[in-house]
């Protein structure tokens, strides 16, 4: 008998559905603010762009990733370099994961992946990165490999909060703009934090 219940607790116990994310709310919010470069051709040409996050939520942002499917993404440029745009958020600290701080040489990557640490409401982060369309320099307007791909698939934007919700977005079509401000998920954002 004892051994019948065991037999069933191991059944129920291992065919036990996985753990989801869980589902992003009004606590769970951010904004992207995408620009060419400054002190470029201010046309997108030089591919060199600067890339805001701000947490508009309640909840501590924990990891961003952006994946582009044309193209690829080569490191910003060394925070020790007075060109450097990168600034960690307010309170907190950051890793990159790929690509890696060598701009214009080290490994290139499809996907920019940051971990946080003290990534809190109201903060924003800022790094500078290039795209490049094959493995090694090449000029190309940032807007048409972020966006406006024609059949190939637009950049996708991932976050995980420190609760363990997830807000996973594709980046929309659009016209050729000098700024661009994206905020996700689009039906519970509170106002962006302030100077995005």
């Amino acid at each position: 008998m004892h051994l019948r219940r065991w037999l069933l607790l191991v059944l129920l116990v291992g065919s036990a559905p996985p753990l989801l994310a869980a589902q992003p709310t009004a606590e769970h919010c951010l904004t992207i603010k995408i620009s060419d470069f400054p002190g470029e051709a201010a046309d997108w040409t030089y591919n060199h762009i600067v890339i805001e996050i701000a947490n508009d939520g309640f909840a501590a942002i924990k990891e961003f990733k952006m994946t582009i499917a044309t193209g690829f993404f080569d490191g910003p440029i060394p925070l020790k370099d007075e060109r450097s745009r990168t600034k960690a958020p307010e309170g907190g600290s950051f890793t990159l994961l790929d690509p890696d701080f060598d701009h214009g040489g080290g490994t290139r990557a499809k996907t920019i992946h940051c971990e946080f640490d003290g990534f809190d409401p109201g903060e924003r982060f800022r790094f500078d990165v290039d795209l490049d369309k094959a493995g090694s320099a090449s000029y190309a307007d940032a807007r048409r490999m972020l966006f406006n791909n024609g059949a190939a698939a637009n950049a996708a934007v991932f976050a995980r909060f420190a609760d363990g919700a997830v807000i996973e977005a594709t980046l929309p079509d659009g016209e050729l703009l000098p700024i661009y401000v994206f905020s996700f998920p689009l039906h519970s954002c509170l106002p962006p934090a302030k100077d995005l």
